[in-house]
């Protein structure tokens, strides 16, 4: 319905109504106005409000809200419920990356704007980076989907996997561990134990945390891997992959496990630290690294510098992956291409022949 009229400034103004139901039957009216415009454009806007109320009854209870509105009202409570886990990820990723979409009306999103996204993760981001905002962004449509939401933007768009910068890990060099190490244990000896810890079993930050006495065989010198710390939560859980490992312990920290195992069995096997406990432990090591003058590396880099030193001893692929933990090889990839260790002597197949040592005084200058 259009209803035409005059405003306090003499121009000619229109109010566009339209009424219908939900898919319950209760009544919903859509009410815009309009200054100055043509007779055509309120008809338009009749058109476009009827077609709304055509989606609210058919169960699309989203489509005309915000992107942003609907995150804040529906979307952010709901996940909040059902993955608290996840809850943090989810709005600190979209709410950075989906600024360009937020005051779009949800029917209005479309593929293209979704692409444009993920285009700008890509360009500074790495692929693992592109795919999870992606994957983020599919649930937040998902969800609308299963309002009544007729189309997911996400659907069809694929990424490839050229997409997005390839970030190499930042690694410690056994000069730099030694640094640390020695440094740590006369400034930081609350840290000193976990830092070497970590260095020399390549567990995960919430996988150490959990770490308990009994876990710990000194017979058999070996770690049963089993639990991770969420420090989001607050709770203890399974590992990463949903799966328990066991892990050797090497020699050069059987003392100091030993000193370690001293107390109630059940009790935690690396002395406890607030910071740990609400995972700011990445900060704690990168501001204590630039202080010693050493490459300010996160907490999980100690990982990574265990992995590829691992590797470059000689460690077969496969055992290095038992240890580590990874599900496939192919996200273990990026250690082994770090350490070379598949690489190593190829270059020797060359032998071409170049000339042996020649004295700097008795070369001949030709140009005098």
């Amino acid at each position: 319905m259009i209803k035409q009229f005059t405003d306090k400034k003499g121009q000619t103004a229109y109010i566009v109504q339209a009424y219908g139901t939900d898919r319950r039957g209760n009544q919903v009216r859509r009410k815009r106005g309009l200054h100055n415009p043509s007779r055509a454009a309120a008809k338009k806007l009749e058109k476009s409000l009827i077609e709304q109320l055509v989606s609210i009854k058919a169960g699309d209870s989203f489509s005309n809200m915000t992107y942003s509105d609907y995150l804040l009202k529906e979307f952010y409570p709901w996940l909040d419920e059902t993955e608290p886990q996840a809850y943090d990820y989810v709005l600190k990723s979209v709410n950075k990356w989906a600024k360009p979409i937020m005051e779009l009306q949800m029917d209005a999103i479309n593929t293209n704007d979704i692409r444009m996204i993920l285009d700008n993760v890509a360009k500074t981001c790495s692929n693992s980076t592109v795919q999870r905002v992606k994957g983020y962004l599919n649930k937040t449509f998902r969800y609308a989907c299963d309002g009544g939401m007729k189309n997911n933007p996400c659907a069809n768009v694929s990424i490839k996997k050229s997409v997005g910068a390839e970030f190499m890990p930042e690694v410690l060099t056994k000069p730099e561990i030694k640094i640390l190490l020695q440094a740590a244990r006369i400034h930081k000896p609350d840290w000193y134990h976990n830092w070497c810890f970590v260095l020399h079993t390549g567990l995960r930050s919430g996988e150490c945390h959990e770490i308990r006495r009994y876990d710990v065989s000194l017979e058999d010198k070996m770690i049963s891997v089993s639990r991770s710390w969420n420090s989001k939560l607050g709770i203890s859980k399974c590992t990463k992959t949903g799966k328990f490992r066991t892990i050797p312990i090497a020699d050069a920290i059987m003392p100091m496990v030993r000193e370690l195992m001293v107390g109630d069995p059940k009790g935690h096997l690396l002395p406890r630290n607030k910071k740990w406990d609400k995972g700011r432990q990445s900060e704690v090591l990168k501001d204590f690294c630039r202080s010693i003058g050493i490459t300010p590396v996160k907490y999980h880099s100690l990982r990574a510098t265990f992995l590829t030193h691992l590797l470059s001893s000689g460690c077969s692929i496969p055992v290095c992956q038992k240890i580590s933990g990874h599900s496939d090889l192919k996200s273990f990839m990026i250690y082994i291409r770090l350490a070379g260790v598949d690489l190593k002597g190829a270059t020797n197949a060359l032998n071409l022949d170049i000339p042996g040592s020649v004295s700097v005084n008795k070369v001949v200058n030709l140009f005098k």
